[in-house]
């Protein structure tokens, strides 16, 4: 799942940056103003805008609309969806620039399944920031940080038995309702398995999350066949006492069996967690 990418640095001469708000699907197209009927000529248009603001020596960077939570924000202000105005107030939102997606040039059908995978990982974000503010309003900003501090803690026993090149997957339901999923490549840092920076956040937003809202669901910690062997996956299930080893690994994560074309997989339960 993803994509890891290298910051690049940016080359002498670059000013500023450029930012494009993108859809990438055609349900969404609708709450575009102006937007092409074909979902098809949408997406080359914004190709040809990225590949020009590129021209320009600009780091251009891409943000996957998200359409629930733009349909709040513009109920919330009393904004029609559907106007410039709207869409321009939203763009305007501050971001982090480790969220957004840098443009490397890539071929249109690639950049557009990088920012599908992107759009989940960001409505994954908000909904669980949503829970995160809903226990800080009820319990006080030390109750997230306390929340966050159990997730690391967690994040950490799971990478202590993790090798580089391993994919840590999580994924959660509250209230029988999706909470998100996300997964990271595992790297080696300073001689230590570890997540990169974004990933290792977001993981830790999802975990944090699910914790007060008694989510179930699983992590999985896949390591790469070598060769001609089975892809090992260690499973976990989410419950409200954390992590618990899981022997139901395959019925969870392959009830009707493997999909044609992927790897053969051996599913065991993940060793016990201790934690630092």
């Amino acid at each position: 799942m993803g994509r890891q990418k290298a910051r690049r640095s940016r080359p002498a001469g670059v000013r500023g940056r450029h930012v494009l708000l993108v859809a990438v699907d055609g349900a969404d197209l609708g709450l575009l103003p102006g937007a092409p009927v074909s979902f098809a000529a949408y997406w080359a248009e914004v190709d040809a805008r990225a590949r020009a603001a590129a021209r320009t020596g600009r780091l251009v960077l891409l943000r996957p609309l998200v359409a629930f939570d733009y349909a709040r924000f513009c109920d919330q202000h009393r904004l029609d969806p559907r106007s410039a105005a709207a869409l321009a107030a939203y763009e305007a939102l501050p971001v982090p620039e480790q969220e957004l997606t840098e443009y490397l040039g890539d071929p249109p059908e690639v950049l557009l399944n990088v920012l599908r995978y992107e759009r989940e990982a960001w409505a994954t974000g908000l909904r669980s920031k949503a829970v995160l503010a809903a226990v800080v309003e009820e319990h006080g900003p030390v109750a997230e940080r306390e929340l966050r501090g159990e997730a690391g803690k967690m994040l950490d026993a799971l990478l202590d038995g993790a090798q580089a090149g391993d994919e840590l997957t999580l994924v959660a339901k509250a209230a029988g309702l999706s909470l998100g999923a996300h997964a990271g490549a595992v790297r080696l840092v300073g001689g230590r398995p570890a997540l990169d920076d974004r990933d290792r956040g977001r993981l830790e937003t999802l975990l944090a999350a699910a914790l007060p809202t008694s989510a179930t669901g699983v992590a999985a910690l896949t390591s790469a066949p070598a060769g001609s062997a089975a892809e090992r996956v260690l499973v976990w299930e989410l419950s409200p006492a954390g992590l618990v080893p899981s022997e139901h690994g395959e019925l969870i994560l392959a009830p009707d069996g493997p999909r044609s074309g992927s790897p053969k997989a051996e599913y065991l339960p993940g060793f016990a967690l201790t934690r630092r």
